[in-house]
Order: structure tokens, then sequence, then C-alpha cells
């Protein structure tokens, strides 16, 4: 079912969920009257920047008088990527719109879907089966806006009202009253009334939403790293839902390395090596030597959970030889990156001008997944603690996780927690490397 859409800074009201067909040509007006009247009553016909047309269909969507204020948003957000390119969007806690676009920048037949995530996702399933060529992305209201302005001014087309024209001359409130009688007037009333306090909640809804995302953004922004990047209780999951949905084997060619990256955006490289296969199957871009490739897909990701509490370096450390000392792993954790050697001439900044935190280099590795090894949630038990990687190297069978440690003060040079005061289980002189021993069970 089509619904009506506001998207934040953008003027003009957008319809989401429409039922799409390729045509050969524009339609005449009467075929297009009469394809309209058995879809719903509701129609548009756009034309794509490959000059493919195309015509969608929907029923009058509650709320909205008059089918010319709404502009089908898949018309605008088309070409926000080349085809084939899949996108899932949030709009709302509960809602999404799911968009579909394949050859010639057309919509995808039950290619626009607004509804809850998990009708969205079986639908974005089946398209994948159809189909192995798809690019996915994902993102929120706000990308949709980005896409809209992208567009720059465009023409943007409006949907029609092709229903038969009542002859019968449109009531006035006022003779509703004399009509309907007192008991009928009180509905008429009760029904606008309850239209507007509708209009007014989804006023709110958006107002908050539109509060929340600003807020997002103003913590992006903030100079401090860690504020930005998002508790392990997100960012593993995302990880980990990409590397349920990876093929370990494609058309003749094996999976050798895996790497989730988690920056700005979720991005996923993976290395494959020929197993009877052909380059014209390969996966991504083939080496030189035409016996390996590589492939890599980014998606757009809006994490929600973030968190700027830090703790004293030393204890920060403490904290994170104490998570791989319960849970048995090997775990790296390299000093901060010493500052760059001041230039001749430089004068002293002196102790009040040091840096007020620092940034450790973390790598845990693993012999299966992390997230099947440490509890998602035990990552955030240490403070400062952000995931950057996690990688899989299937000729080795070894899982890597790589990410920082941010503590609220440099490290003291004579700190060694990691090293001696707190040495790893089977390794009590790692003294150079401060690397925590795998001592498995």
């Amino acid at each position: 079912m089509a619904e009506a859409l506001h998207l934040p800074g953008v003027k003009g009201l957008f319809a989401v969920g429409l039922e799409w067909r390729h045509e050969d040509a524009p339609p005449k007006p009467k075929a297009m009257r009469e394809r309209a009247q058995q879809q719903g009553g509701w129609g548009v016909v756009c034309t794509t920047s490959a000059s493919k047309v195309q015509a969608g269909f929907c029923a009058p969507i509650a709320g909205i008088k008059g089918s010319k204020k709404l502009t089908p948003l898949a018309s605008l957000v088309a070409d926000a990527h080349p085809q084939p390119w899949m996108g899932l969007y949030q709009l709302d806690e509960n809602r999404y719109w799911y968009l579909a676009i394949r050859d010639g920048q057309e919509v995808f037949p039950d290619g626009d879907h607004v509804g809850p995530l998990d009708e969205l996702l079986r639908i974005r399933e089946n398209h994948r089966s159809q189909y192995e060529e798809w690019n996915s992305y994902e993102g929120t209201i706000q990308t949709l806006a980005d896409h809209v302005n992208d567009a720059g001014a465009v023409r943007r087309p409006k949907l029609h009202d092709y229903r038969p024209v009542s002859p019968v001359v449109p009531i006035t409130v006022a003779a509703a009253v004399v009509i309907l009688g007192a008991a009928g007037a009180y509905a008429w009333y009760a029904h606008l009334a309850a239209q507007k306090a509708e209009q007014q909640r989804a006023l709110e809804t958006f107002k908050k939403k539109q509060k929340a995302l600003e807020d997002a953004e103003l913590a992006r922004r903030n100079n401090v790293p860690w504020a930005s990047k998002p508790l392990a209780a997100e960012a593993m999951p995302a990880c980990r839902g990409a590397w349920i949905h990876q093929a370990l084997a494609s058309e003749g060619w094996m999976l050798t390395h895996w790497t989730c990256t988690l920056d700005t955006a979720l991005k996923v490289e993976t290395q494959w090596v020929r197993a009877g296969g052909t380059a014209a199957d390969a996966p991504g871009v083939v080496s030189d030597d035409g016996e390996t490739s590589k492939d890599v897909s980014v998606t757009r990701v809006a994490f929600t959970r973030f968190d700027r509490t830090v703790i004293a370096a030393v204890e920060a450390r403490r904290a994170g030889w104490a998570l791989a000392h319960q849970y048995h792993v090997k775990l790296k954790l390299d000093p901060p990156p010493a500052p760059p050697p001041a230039m001749p001439g430089t004068p002293d900044p002196g102790p009040l001008l040091a840096p007020a935190w620092s940034q450790s280099p973390i790598t845990m590795t693993f012999i299966a997944a992390p997230w099947d090894v440490i509890p998602i949630d035990a990552y955030d038990t240490v403070p400062g603690w952000r995931i950057d990687s996690v990688a899989l190297d299937l000729l080795k069978g070894e899982w890597t996780l790589g990410g920082q440690l941010y503590a609220n003060e440099p490290v003291p040079a004579s700190a060694s927690i990691g090293a001696s005061t707190v040495a790893a289980p089977g390794a009590p002189g790692a003294s150079a490397s401060l690397v925590s021993g795998s001592h498995r069970p």
C-alpha cells in the first residue's frame, strides 16, 4: 500500500510503495486511464535517465487531497547509484522503504515497498535469489533527503487521479449538516477532528526523528574520535550480519579472505582464488595473473549507539587485558604512537598543552568468529574500546579483530600493565611485544 512521505529539509510530498511496469513507449491517456483504474486509480508516467519508460500506480493515499501534490520518490532516487542496486532505508522506528533498480535505471518489479523490516527483508532476499548481481545500500530518511537534493533541479513527475469524475457536486460542511442531520453531522465533524489529530501526531513524530538525527550528527562532529564510533553492541552485529550472508564459493571461485571495516559505512572486502572457474565469473576485479580476484561492497549504516566515557589509560589497558584473559584469546595491545619530533627551533609546549587523551591500537586473534568467542556486550565493558574491523583468513583458519583503545590521559612511560603486572596466561615473560598468550582449554 502506498504512503505519503515528508523528507527532512526538502520541499514537497513524496509517494512510496507504488506498483511499476515497463512501457515500450509513453502510454496514451486512454490506455493509462484504463490501467490506473484497474490498479487503484492514481498513476504516473516516468522516463528514466536511460530513456526508459515506466508507469507507476497506486490507490488514493489516505489523508492526501489531490494526487498532484505527490511525486513518486523512486523516480528521483533511482539515479542515486548505477544499476543494478537495491536500497533499504529506515523511515522511522518501525517503518522502512525498499527500492530495487535494474536495467535502464528502472524500478524492478515489486521493487518499491514500504513497511516493517522483516517484510522488506523477505522481498530483498527474493530479489537476490532471482539475480546475483546487486549492489546493496542502506540508509535513513536523511539519506533519501540527500539523494533528492543531489538530483538537483530535475523535473518532478506528479501522480494523476485517473478515477472517473463524479457528476455530483461536492458537499460542503454546511450542507452536510442539513442533509445528514445531527447524528450525521457529529460523525462528520468527528472524522475531521480525527484527521487533524492524526496529522498533528505525524508532525510530532517527524520533529522527534529530526531531533534525533540532529543529535546524532552533532555527536559525529565532536572533536574526540571515540564519540563518533559506534559501540561494539552495534558494530559487531553489523559485521556478523554481513558474514552470515557471505558466500564461500561462487561459480568456481573460492573465498580466501574476508574483511569487514567499520567507519561511516560498512565496507566488506573479499579475496578469491580460482578453483575451476573462469575470469568471466570471478567476483570483483581479477588479478594480473588471472588466478585471484578482489571485491568490495559498501553499505551505508545508521549507527545510533555512541558513548563518550573513557577512563585513565592504565586502568583501560588493565581492563583490556582482563577481557582477553577471561576468554583466553590472544591480544596485542600496542602503546600509543609517539608524537612526531619537534622541528628545530620549536619551543617546548610544556605539560599543560600535552594531549588530554591517548589512542592505543589493539589486535585480537581468534580460532572462531569474535562474536562466538566473546559475548558482544562484553566488549563494551572496556571503556574507550572501539572496533574498526573484523577479518578472516580462511587459509590460516584465523579471525582477527582490529580496533583502538582510547583513554583520557597519555600512557605513562613507566606503565607496563600488559607486560608484567598482568601477564598473559602461559606467557609470563611477554614484556616486549605486549602479546597475551593463547591459552585454549
